[in-house]
């Protein structure tokens, strides 16, 4: 019987290769490459945590640094520290008789800065208007340094809050309903005019910045056959007495006939 011989031989093959394909060196190799992968994905596991910690902490910062409770960077930076909310029912709401006639609810001992001329609704618009222009000196004054008018003597820095100038220009539409009241006889200067105008047209831009969206829901109204507006809905507000009591700590009021800047 012929003898078997294989077809080929590979004597280069050295002891480390032989040890390189035992069971044992196997085994260890693999064990060396499954706790590396654990050690990766523990580690891959870790930063992905903490990416996500960081990443809320900094969505948090950004919404608790700009927002309506805690201010926005284009608010003055000093008066942010007194800044609240309420949630508040706006008044003044417009309901209808059954016959149709259209009248304002009044609430019982309100104050009222609304209506005919009368000395009680001008005493309400000037007390709420004392706040109009302030003084800001030391450190308050820091962020509004060489941005507004240095009062002389270096006793600080005169600027109003948007707030009132809003509320200013709320006063000059009033009295201009009542022109000849306020101003006598006769028509309108263009200054006049012009000031109304602004007036108007600066209320227009403050309404659409704040951008309420309160829902004002509507009810039938059979007597006028539509819907109706049902007035008196919750917002939910700044605190205007807060910064009202911030400002007056501050205020250079100077009377109700003071021609500067804000006329009346």
């Amino acid at each position: 019987m012929p003898s078997y011989h294989p077809l080929y031989e590979d004597k280069t093959a050295t002891v480390g290769e032989e040890e390189l394909f035992t069971d044992g060196s196997y085994q260890k190799r693999h064990r060396n490459i499954s706790r590396f992968r654990w050690w990766l994905l523990v580690a891959t596991n870790i930063v992905f945590a903490l990416l996500c910690v960081l990443l809320y902490v900094d969505n948090f910062e950004l919404r608790r640094g700009s927002s309506y409770l805690h201010g926005f960077d284009t608010d003055l930076e000093p008066v942010k520290r007194v800044l609240a909310t309420k949630k508040l029912a706006f008044t003044g709401g417009l309901e209808t008789l059954d016959n149709g006639t259209i009248y304002r609810v009044q609430e019982p001992g309100q104050v009222q800065y609304v209506g005919r001329p009368a000395k009680q609704i001008d005493e309400a618009w000037e007390r709420l208007l004392r706040g109009l222009e302030i003084v800001l000196d030391g450190s308050e004054a820091e962020t509004v340094k060489g941005k507004t008018f240095e009062e002389p003597n270096n006793k600080g820095w005169r600027l109003s809050m948007d707030m009132y100038h809003s509320l200013h220009c709320v006063n000059v539409v009033r009295r201009a309903i009542d022109f000849d009241h306020y101003q006598g006889d006769g028509l309108p200067s263009d200054t006049y005019r012009i000031h109304v105008d602004h007036c108007v047209d600066y209320l227009r831009q403050v309404v659409q910045c704040q951008g309420d969206v309160t829902p004002l829901a509507y009810h039938w109204n059979a007597e006028l056959q539509t819907g109706f507006p049902a007035f008196g809905a919750t917002h939910t507000c700044r605190n205007f007495e807060m910064i009202d009591e911030w400002a007056l700590a501050r205020t250079m009021y100077l009377g109700p006939e003071y021609r500067g800047g804000h006329q009346h």
